[in-house]
C-alpha cells in the first residue's frame, strides 16, 4: 500500500463526517417548520421529506420516503398531483397549486409551491416542494366575503344614519340649525329620495327640508324625552309611489324612521342634560368657592388656638409651672399627641382647600435629597418602633444629592406614604427606596420613591378609591386604623404639581407598594 492511500482514506472519512453533519443540519431545518417540505426524483419517488409532509400523507416519515405519489394518495388525488408535477419538471419558474387533503380526519387546504432542481450536469433531476396549510385563512376569507355581502345590503341606510349623526354631533352648531340639517338629510335613506321630504316638529316650532309640503302619503313617528312627548318627525312623498308594506312606504323605511326618531330623542335628551349640567356646574362652582373660603378661614382660625395648646402643653411638660408626677406627665403627653394629630388634620384640610381652589404653589429651593430621606426615615422610625416593625431605607447611587424643589412637599408625600405603611402593617417591615426615574430634560431629573410594606394590602375593589379624599380601605365607623383619608388625595395633587404621578403597584401576596415620581431641578451652586 502506498503512503498516499491512508491519507486518502482519512480524507474520505472526514468528507463523510462532514456530509453527515450537513445532512443532520438539513434535517434540523426541515423539522423546525410547520410547512410540508419534500423532494422527488424524476420517477416521482420521495427521497426527502419532513414530518409535516408525512402528516399530510398520513404515513410515518419512514413509510413516505422511497414511495411514489400513486402509492401514497388516492387515485384521483394522485392523478392531479402527477399532472401538475409534469408541468413543474418542464417549467423554468416555480408553480403554485392549491389542493385539499384529508389530514388526521380533517379536510385541510394546502398551497404548494414546486420548483425543478438540477444535477451537476444542469439537467432536471426532480422537483422540490413546500406546502403551507391555508385552511384557516381560506375560512376567514370566506367569512369576510359573506359578511361583506350582508353589510352591502345596509349601505344605503347606514350612509343616511351616518350623515344624520355627523350633523347632530356638530358641537358648535345651535340646536335649531342641527334640526334643519337633519330634516334635509333624512330623505336620502328612502327608496325615492328625489320625491321624499322630511319635517321635524319640536314644541311650537318646526324644521323642514327644502320643498316640503303636506301630502296624503305621510309617515310619522313621535318624539319623547323622559316619557314626555315633545314633538314628531315625519316623512312625506310629494307624489304617490308604488304600493309597499305601509302604503307607499316600505317596511325598511318604517324601521329607518324609528331609528331616526331614536337618534333625535337622544339629541334632545343630551341638550336637556347639557342645560341641566350647566346650571348644576354653576351652582356647584359657587358652592365650592364658598366651601373653600370657609374651610380656609376656619382652618386658619383653628390653627392659632391649636398651636397655643401645643405650646402651653410643651411648657407644662418641661416643668415651667412645677414638677409633674408620672400620671400628670403621661396625661400631658397624650394631650400633646392628640393635639398634633388634630393640627395635622387641620393642615391637611387646609391643603385640600388650597388644592381645590388652585391656590397652592410650590417653592424651588436647593436641598439635599439624601438628608431629606434620612430625616424622614428617622421620624418614621419612632412610629415603626412603637409597633415593633423594622424600617429600612436606601438611596440608589444614580440619584443626585443636591436638587432644587419644594423639600417640604416632598417630605410631606414621603411621610404620608410611610405613615400609611406603618399604620396598616402589624408584622414585618416597611422599606423606603429612592431610585432614578425616566430621562428628563436639561437641568432637571426625575426621582422615583418606592414605599413597600408587609401589611394588610389594598383589595382590588379599593385600588382606585384610596386616592380619593375621605376614603379609607376600611370605611366603617369601627375600623381599627384611624385617619381622615386625606393623605393620599393630597399627596396625589402634590405629586402632580411636582410633574410626577402617584400609583399603587400590582403585586401578589400580602402588603402593598406605593410609588411616586417627582421632577426636581439639578443644583449646580
Amino acid at each position: 500500500m502506498s503512503e498516499e492511500q491512508p491519507q486518502r482514506v482519512l480524507a474520505l472519512e472526514a468528507e463523510n463526517r462532514q456530509l453527515r453533519d450537513h445532512l443532520e443540519f438539513l434535517r434540523s431545518i426541515l423539522e423546525s417548520t410547520d410547512d410540508a417540505v419534500f423532494a422527488k426524483d424524476r420517477q416521482g419517488l420521495h427521497w426527502l421529506a419532513n414530518s409535516s409532509a408525512a402528516r399530510v400523507v398520513g404515513r410515518s416519515l419512514g413509510e413516505m420516503l422511497g414511495r411514489t405519489t400513486a402509492e401514497l394518495f388516492p387515485p384521483e388525488v394522485a392523478a392531479c398531483i402527477e399532472a401538475f408535477d409534469l408541468r413543474v419538471l418542464e417549467a423554468t419558474d416555480p408553480l403554485v397549486l392549491e389542493q385539499e387533503f384529508v389530514v388526521e380526519g380533517s379536510r385541510r387546504t394546502y398551497l404548494t409551491k414546486k420548483s425543478p432542481y438540477r444535477d451537476r450536469r444542469g439537467e432536471v433531476a426532480g422537483l422540490v416542494g413546500i406546502g403551507r396549510d391555508i385552511t384557516d385563512r381560506k375560512r376567514a376569507e370566506h367569512a369576510l366575503r359573506h359578511r361583506s355581502a350582508e353589510l352591502a345590503e345596509r349601505v344605503k341606510e347606514l350612509q343616511c344614519l351616518y350623515s344624520l349623526s355627523t350633523a347632530m354631533g356638530q358641537a358648535d352648531l345651535p340646536l335649531a340649525k342641527k334640526l334643519e340639517q337633519v330634516a334635509s338629510l333624512i330623505p336620502a335613506g328612502w327608496r325615492f329620495p328625489e320625491a321624499a321630504r322630511a319635517r321635524i316638529i319640536v314644541g311650537e316650532r318646526w324644521y323642514a327640508g327644502p320643498g316640503f309640503r303636506e301630502t296624503p302619503w305621510r309617515l310619522r313617528e313621535p318624539l319623547a324625552v323622559r316619557g314626555e312627548r315633545v314633538g314628531v318627525v315625519e316623512v312625506v312623498y310629494l307624489e304617490e309611489q308604488p304600493e309597499a308594506d305601509a302604503g307607499p312606504f316600505a317596511r325598511e323605511e318604517v324601521l329607518l324612521l324609528r331609528e331616526v326618531a331614536t337618534r333625535l330623542e337622544d339629541l334632545l335628551e343630551r341638550r336637556r342634560v347639557e342645560e341641566e349640567l350647566t346650571l348644576a356646574r354653576e351652582r356647584a362652582e359657587a358652592a365650592s368657592r364658598l366651601k373653600s373660603e370657609f374651610v380656609t378661614n376656619i382652618s386658619h382660625e383653628l390653627r392659632t388656638p391649636m398651636n397655643s395648646i401645643l405650646g402651653f402643653t410643651e411648657l407644662l411638660i418641661d416643668g415651667v409651672d412645677g414638677r409633674l408626677n408620672a400620671e400628670q406627665h403621661g396625661s400631658l403627653r397624650r394631650i400633646e399627641r392628640n393635639a398634633r394629630k388634630l393640627l395635622r388634620l387641620i393642615n391637611e384640610v387646609l391643603d385640600l382647600a388650597r388644592i381645590e381652589s388652585a391656590t397652592m404653589e410650590l417653592s424651588a429651593e436647593p436641598f439635599s435629597l439624601r438628608e431629606l430621606v434620612a430625616e424622614t426615615a428617622r421620624e418614621l422610625q419612632i412610629l415603626a418602633a412603637a409597633k415593633q416593625l423594622e424600617l429600612t431605607y436606601g438611596v440608589a447611587a444614580g440619584v443626585p444629592d443636591l436638587v432644587c424643589g419644594d423639600d417640604t412637599r416632598v417630605r410631606q408625600v414621603l411621610l404620608n406614604l410611610g405613615d400609611n405603611a406603618i399604620k396598616f402593617t402589624d408584622r414585618g417591615k416597611v422599606d423606603i427606596q429612592v431610585e432614578p426615574g425616566e430621562a428628563s430634560g436639561p437641568g432637571e431629573t426625575e426621582v422615583r420613591f418606592r414605599v413597600r410594606d408587609t401589611g394588610i394590602g389594598v383589595p382590588e375593589s379599593h385600588r382606585q378609591g384610596v386616592f380619593e379624599p375621605f376614603v379609607q380601605v376600611d370605611g366603617s365607623s369601627t375600623r381599627c386604623h384611624q385617619g381622615a383619608g386625606l393623605g393620599l388625595a393630597i399627596s396625589t395633587h402634590l405629586v402632580r404639581l411636582m410633574g410626577g404621578r402617584l400609583w399603587l403597584e400590582r403585586e401578589e401576596g400580602p402588603g402593598s407598594t406605593f410609588l411616586f415620581t417627582a421632577r426636581l431641578g439639578l443644583w449646580e451652586g
